[in-house]
């Protein structure tokens, strides 16, 4: 769901507001340098195993 409708689920601005702030500041930062994709990745795992 795209940020922009996320005040449309709650009718108050400052619980959308603080459920947005827990979500993103309890979140883990993953830097993907791949220029792979993973599902590209695990198809090649799968065709190889087999």
């Amino acid at each position: 769901m795209a940020h922009t409708k996320w005040y449309e689920l709650f009718p108050d601005p400052t619980i959308a507001d603080a459920i947005m702030d827990r979500v993103i500041h309890n979140s883990y930062i993953l830097a993907l340098d791949s220029k792979r994709s993973m599902r590209e990745v695990m198809a090649e795992k799968i065709i190889y195993t087999q």
